[in-house]
């Protein structure tokens, strides 16, 4: 059970517009809510939706699937500059961004130094 003070914070989450989440007993997990949470604390718990974690790209193939998600641009977090991605089985990735805009980084470094067009981080989701 939650304190009043723990209710309202997610109470007011819900206000600025963060997802929530409800206890569902019968299935043991937590589900997002779609609408208007009913705030029946007696019979369901409620909280914000953790965000996703991210970790550093292991593999060649872990970026080519985000790629899959995010698409091949990325985007330094430095200077803004928008980059096409290709990756090759050695871990490195070519950034193309222009004829005079070409650039390597390892896959592990990306993390650090870019994100996806769509704000995801340039690394591996991972479960928490």
């Amino acid at each position: 059970m939650k304190t009043t003070k723990e209710k309202a914070e997610v109470m007011l989450a819900f206000d600025r517009g963060e997802q929530i989440q409800f206890y569902d007993t019968i299935c043991k997990r937590w589900i997002d809510v779609i609408n208007e949470p009913n705030w029946c604390w007696s019979l369901q718990d409620y909280r914000i939706k953790p965000k996703p974690k991210f970790m550093p790209f292991k593999t060649p193939e872990e970026f080519i699937e985000a790629q899959g998600k995010h698409g091949s641009y990325i985007k330094s977090i430095e200077d803004g500059i928008l980059f096409n991605s290709y990756v090759n089985y050695m871990g490195y990735v070519l950034l193309e961004a222009d004829i005079n805009k070409i650039g390597y980084s390892h896959i592990n470094l990306l993390y650090r130094r870019y994100v996806f067009t769509d704000g995801a981080p340039c690394g591996k989701e991972v479960n928490v």
